[in-house]
């Protein structure tokens, strides 16, 4: 397993990096918990030369903000680099050699590797944003609602071939006692209401209320009928 050296800032973030590293899996993760400094993290850990990683199927506004982010981490020239359709095959053939971190749609992929563009043997390992015995393949997801019931779940292990998932919940310990220690300061403030606005919410009301008394009568009527 590749030395560990970078350092996330919350403890939880730093054992979900350090529990993908040990294993291949499938990490599904709260909305909001930070997967993507997460997926930089490691993606700064595999972005040397001596490896080729693949970050499968990142939207093109993601593949900004995690160029963005990477570079803060230090990770430039190259970081991240990107294949599209603009990429000559040739010269995506060139570049693959050179190894470093790159995201390539899975279209693309699979016409490289069929064509024999990007030799299999070469991938160190593969991201996929939401198995070779040499390589890995680990999945990210913070959309834990799109794997509701064991059908969708299952899929996509099958799919990935993978045979482990981590589940990292909001209510998890470790995320629970992390988010605890940085309890966010809440500030009310009350704006006294105007007379005007006095006058608009007492006119609400009594609209309200006339739909509601309108409302028992029709409700009353109808009962009576039955």
């Amino acid at each position: 397993m590749t030395s560990v050296t970078t350092n996330l800032p919350l403890q939880y973030q730093q054992e979900i990096l350090d529990e993908i590293l040990a294993e291949d899996g499938f990490l599904i993760l709260s909305r909001g918990l930070g997967l993507r400094s997460i997926i930089c993290a490691l993606l700064k850990i595999y972005s040397h030369t001596n490896h080729l990683v693949i970050l499968l199927n990142t939207p093109a506004n993601e593949e900004i903000i995690i160029k963005e982010e990477l570079a803060e981490m230090g990770v430039r020239k190259p970081g991240l680099r990107v294949v599209n359709n603009e990429m000559g095959a040739k010269e995506r053939s060139e570049l693959y050699l050179s190894g470093g971190i790159w995201s390539i749609t899975s279209r693309i992929l699979i016409v490289d590797l069929l064509t024999k563009r990007i030799p299999s043997y070469l991938i160190t390992g593969i991201l996929v944003n939401p198995c070779r015995e040499e390589g890995f393949i680990k999945a990210f997801s913070d959309s834990p609602e799109s794997f509701t019931g064991f059908s969708p779940l299952q899929t996509t292990v099958q799919y990935l071939q993978l045979r482990k998932v981590f589940l990292w919940p909001r209510f998890h310990m470790t995320i629970r006692e992390c988010l605890e220690e940085r309890k966010v300061e809440v500030i009310e403030l009350y704006q006294p209401l105007s007379n005007s606005m006095n006058d608009i919410q007492s006119a609400i009301l009594e609209c309200i209320e006339a739909c509601v008394a309108e409302l028992r009568k029709t409700n009353i009527a109808w009962t009576s009928r039955i």
